[in-house]
């Protein structure tokens, strides 16, 4: 008898990014990714020397290099960055005050527009966000996000059905053929510009390979994957079309 292939856990969909600051050598950021039914370690950046000790370039370098990592979350759906540092090390401070002076799309009203929170606690393992995940400041804070992002989300998506400028589709089968990349030369002239689904319909999808190949290229290619739980307001309107709403730009308009 082979080996039982061991059962993989459900990640979920993405949640937030949480960045942690700590120092001991020197400077050092740790990147998580956080979906809804676990969180994963993602990237480990260090500044080589300690804060205090860097002039403003490799400062700017290294809050730079986090955003790199950010820039693809967000414009992917993740509407929260938590931020995490010592009480002894403010660090959250000078890198929001480059993401002002840098990165002001962060801060615009639409769809990128991001929350940002920040606590005092070291934090350097799983087991260290677990802890934090249990307190009520946290639990407050996340519950109002989650409540905030669902409000949000219904009423942009309710623009997009009622806008003139989509096609609209309701399965994979329908859309796969326009998810292509636009500078091969056989590709449709515009692309998918939205995708909007349940967490149930990831999980119990008939055909979970080619969904989760059609969303890996469509991320790929810029468009914006958004996934609900069936529990929310904005996952029980997506219920109603089945669980899956693909957006397509008409080739007319280039407004969104």
């Amino acid at each position: 008898m082979g080996k039982r292939r061991k059962k993989r856990s459900k990640r979920g969909y993405p949640v937030a990014i949480a960045l942690s600051f700590y120092e001991k050598k020197e400077l050092q950021a740790k990147l998580w990714r956080m979906f809804s039914s676990r969180i994963q370690g993602a990237l480990d950046y260090k500044l080589g020397r300690k804060f205090q000790n860097s002039d403003e370039k490799q400062k700017y370098h290294f809050f730079e290099a986090l955003v790199n990592f950010i820039r693809p979350e967000i414009r992917q759906g993740v509407k929260a960055i938590i931020l995490f540092h010592p009480r002894d090390l403010d660090i959250s401070t000078p890198f929001l005050e480059h993401l002002h002076k840098h990165h002001q799309w962060l801060f615009r009203q639409g769809k990128h527009k991001i929350t940002i929170q920040t606590f005092n606690r070291r934090i350097k393992t799983i087991a260290d966000i677990k802890i934090v995940q249990k307190i009520p400041e946290y639990i407050s804070f996340f519950t109002g996000l989650l409540e905030n992002e669902a409000e949000n989300a219904l009423e942009f998506f309710e623009d997009l059905m009622n806008s003139p400028h989509f096609t609209i589709y309701y399965t994979i089968k329908e859309a796969e053929s326009y998810l292509r990349d636009p500078r091969e030369p056989k590709s449709k002239p515009s692309p998918l510009e939205y995708i909007f689904l349940t967490s149930s319909f990831r999980e119990t999808s008939k055909k979970k390979q080619n969904m989760n190949n059609f969303l890996q290229i469509a991320q790929n290619l810029g468009v914006h994957i958004r996934t609900f739980d069936v529990d929310t307001p904005m996952g029980g309107r997506l219920s109603q079309f089945g669980g899956l709403v693909i957006f397509h730009k008409s080739p007319n308009n280039n407004s969104h």
